[in-house]
């Protein structure tokens, strides 16, 4: 089932500790921290020749792909550098032999 109620539970987990418990007084703070997180995770959808390293583009593979290269996400990486340690996409060869 892909509606909202099943997989936006599994997406806010997803996000970093300090989005999840961000003290916003208002809708629009916490956008403001969501937006900032968003900015530092890579947009990498799957094209034909185009090769990412993540299961998907969707957030939770980025994220996943980004601990397990050591890149966690901390707030102050975000302060200081919103595309910081992102990991690069892979273009294809074309010749099937992609890793």
């Amino acid at each position: 089932m892909t509606s909202i109620s099943n997989r936006g539970p599994k997406l806010f987990n997803a996000l970093p500790r300090y989005v999840r418990d961000a003290e916003c007084s208002s809708a629009d703070q916490f956008k403001r921290v969501l937006d900032r997180f968003l900015k530092s995770v890579p947009d990498q959808p799957k094209m034909p020749h185009y090769n990412i390293r993540a299961l998907s583009n969707s957030i939770p593979d980025q994220l996943a792909l980004m601990r397990a290269d050591g890149n966690y996400i901390t707030v102050s990486s975000i302060m200081d550098n919103p595309s910081a340690g992102l990991p690069t996409p892979v273009p294809s060869t074309g010749d099937g032999d992609e890793q």
